[in-house]
């Protein structure tokens, strides 16, 4: 959803009108004049039609994505270098890499010393054990868990809150010495970095994360990884102790980010592909609206 409402906001100020539709809406025909349907891909399939430019920005799971769904597409976007190398040798359809990506209107750096914390992880636990927290704990640090079913997992004392809002986040992710972020196994396997990282980095926030192929050539000396419970703990003692160390991890990133990987960015890859597709289709060439996305709730 709010990658949806970060998508739209960037399409209008370059100039293309803009609908959000969630899952219940996608067949509910306010498409008619629509020239192009661009479908988040989560978790559930969406059936295309042939009145539109088809467009699937695949952002996770990609092992519930099959090549037959991907050639029912005009034009594949992948959240993954490495997936979508993988992904154009199997379909007919255009297949490009489209990196997740953040929204600097809404992370930004915001300091708010009521937050102020050694470690933070924003996130729910889905019913499991997430695993840079497994990797972490027990701990004597002050630890904020921001986040929805934690209970069967960590003691109450690390769990700061059930949900904080996302035009907010920047206030927490500004305000700790040391974000961790991690990634399920299919994304992290097959390149699929955290849009969280993205964001983090544009409020100047310095990251652990688990390692994600193709992570250091994306985003080159702005997070550091580590590889087993072992190495979280020690990168986690040392970085503390060097705020300057930090800094210069956070700047590099924040820089980066800003540069290359923000919606405006993105934006502009998919309307030159969406031409490219309306062409081929012999649509019309000069004008191009964008009436409708469809993100998962």
């Amino acid at each position: 959803w709010h990658m949806a409402q970060a998508l739209k906001r960037a399409l209008e100020k370059q100039g293309h009108g803009a609908m959000v539709q969630i899952m219940p809406e996608w067949y509910d025909k306010r498409d008619g004049d629509c020239d192009a349907v661009i479908q988040l891909r989560g978790l559930d399939r969406y059936r295309t039609s042939s009145r539109h430019v088809n467009v699937m920005w695949n952002i996770s799971h990609p092992e519930k994505v099959g090549a037959r769904e991907y050639e029912g597409y005009d034009l594949v976007f992948i959240a993954s270098d490495l997936h979508a190398e993988v992904v154009r040798k199997r379909v007919a359809t255009e297949v490009a890499p489209l990196l997740q990506c953040t929204d600097p209107g809404v992370f930004y750096p915001s300091f708010r010393p009521e937050h102020q914390t050694e470690l933070l992880f924003v996130g729910n636990s889905r019913k499991v054990f997430r695993k840079i927290i497994k990797d972490l704990l027990p701990t004597d640090l002050r630890l904020d868990i921001w986040g929805t079913r934690w209970e069967p997992f960590v003691d109450k004392k690390y769990i700061r809150g059930a949900h904080y809002p996302n035009e907010s986040l920047r206030e927490l992710y500004s305000s700790c010495g040391i974000l961790l972020n991690d990634h399920w196994d299919d994304m992290r396997e097959n390149g699929f970095i955290s849009n969280r990282i993205f964001d983090a980095l544009a409020c100047s926030a310095f990251v652990i994360s688990d390692g994600v192929a193709g992570l250091e050539s994306v985003l080159p000396g702005a997070v550091v990884t580590y590889s087993g419970p072992k190495e979280l703990k020690e990168r986690i003692s040392y970085y503390l102790d060097r705020v300057d160390e930090r800094k210069a991890f956070a700047s590099r990133g924040h820089d980066l980010v800003l540069k290359y990987h923000t919606f405006d960015e993105r934006v502009r890859t998919i309307v030159a592909g969406v031409e490219r597709a309306m062409g081929s289709k012999d649509k019309r060439k000069d004008k191009t609206f964008f009436k409708r996305l469809l993100p998962r709730r």
